[in-house]
């Protein structure tokens, strides 16, 4: 286990029944060199099957459970169709990397309670597994690649296994996985391979600020005049605030609106799970670049009711996959849930937000909009209106002007 727990009894009458948990790492030395780590037992407890795989143990911190045993045989099938696949024994494989177990061990924080050659054989067996089903999903025209492979042709199966890959827990260190694709050198290029596709990007200089406790929901914001627009850019930390300027009144300011642009949120039924894991690697291990943590944070304050992702789903910034807009928020909402906040990127962002939704004149600026100019034919009819009753009171008056003379 990496925690160990200090409970303290609390004391008042009134939780005499409770108790805090605090967890502190048994372990604290060498902990930079740590990239995988247990989920904190806050986080687990709020859904603990996010954070379990349910048919697949990579990495040793599920290695051995009696209800993830069946996919031994597939692991050792794969480890012999990877090595066909390149000019490398098996023990040429494995002493790779034994060479690189110490390393490798040191990726995983806390005890990993296993001896040396049983984790040199989960770590050979869990990497050639995992290169091989990249494989076969790269080129299923290779002539290595078995037509008949239960794993891939069973949907669900295939589904189930994904998803247990992006678990937190269930995990082989990335850059061992780098130094043994490179080493065992497959015959055919794959275009799959990450060290390809996903390099780290340089991070806008943007600091963290103070959390703002507090933003109105997106149907409030936009009864204030808010605009909501999907962002071009689909990656989380791309939200744009934004000032739209009216072109004839650029000198006053109380005519402005703001827009917000957020990147859209697909949701589906493994959406908690591949979330919650994302959120949990950035609260151990980026914790100063929490960009989904923040997203998810920004998204659940948008979101109060049903009605807030009816609204989000018609600007196109949710797609709703699940069908029901309610377990939908309720499922945003529950995504922020034990999460530690201890900075938030958008606070000030949503401080100029509400600002501008207590500004009594905005909400009436928007509903007179809303009420007559909401389309052409509203704000047609609307002028029409205006220049009759314009008409009718200047006939009025001229009618009493002539009268008294």
């Amino acid at each position: 286990k990496i925690f160990s727990a200090i409970v303290l009894n609390v004391m008042e009458e009134e939780k005499k029944n409770e108790c805090v948990i605090i967890e502190i790492p048994e372990d604290l030395k060498n902990w930079s060199d740590c990239v995988i780590y247990r989920v904190p037992r806050k986080l687990r407890k709020v859904n603990e099957s996010s954070f379990t795989p349910q048919l697949l143990s990579i990495g040793p911190f599920h290695h051995g459970r009696n209800e993830l045993k069946g996919m031994e045989p597939h692991k050792e099938k794969y480890l012999e169709d990877f090595c066909k696949r390149t000019d490398k024994t098996k023990q040429d494989l494995g002493n790779f990397v034994s060479h690189h177990s110490t390393e490798i061990l040191a990726s995983y924080a806390g005890t990993v309670e296993l001896t040396h050659q049983v984790f040199d054989q989960m770590i050979l067996r869990d990497s050639c597994f995992i290169l091989e089903l990249l494989c076969l999903f790269s080129d299923k025209g290779c002539q290595y690649h078995d037509q008949d492979d239960y794993l891939l042709k069973t949907p669900w199966l295939r589904n189930v296994v994904q998803l247990d890959l992006v678990i937190f827990e269930n995990q082989i260190p990335f850059s061992f996985l780098n130094k043994f694709y490179a080493f065992a050198k497959p015959r055919h290029e794959h275009t799959f391979w990450l060290s390809k596709e996903f390099r780290r990007e340089e991070r806008r200089g943007c600091p963290f600020r103070e959390h703002e406790k507090y933003l109105y929901s997106a149907t409030k914001l936009n009864k204030a005049g808010v605009k909501f627009a999907p962002s071009a850019n689909k990656q989380a930390k791309f939200v744009e605030f934004n000032t739209i300027e009216k072109p004839l009144f650029n000198f006053i300011p109380f005519l402005h609106s703001l827009k917000v642009e957020l990147p859209t949120f697909e949701i589906q039924g493994n959406t908690e799970t591949l979330m919650r894991n994302v959120i949990a690697l950035e609260q151990c291990v980026y914790p100063d670049k929490a960009y989904i943590c923040n997203y998810v944070a920004l998204m659940s304050q948008l979101v109060d009711t049903a009605e807030d992702i009816e609204f989000l789903v018609e600007k196109r910034i949710i797609k709703n996959m699940l069908g029901s807009n309610k377990e939908v928020a309720e499922l945003v909402n529950k995504l922020t849930y034990k999460i530690t906040e201890s900075n938030f990127v958008y606070a000030n962002k949503c401080r100029q937000l509400n600002r501008f939704y207590e500004t009594r004149f905005n909400i009436v600026r928007a509903t007179l909009k809303r009420v007559y100019f909401n389309d052409l034919w509203t704000g047609s009819s609307t002028v029409l209106g205006i220049c009759i009753l314009m008409f009718s009171v200047s006939s009025t008056i001229k009618t009493l002007f002539f009268s008294k003379d």
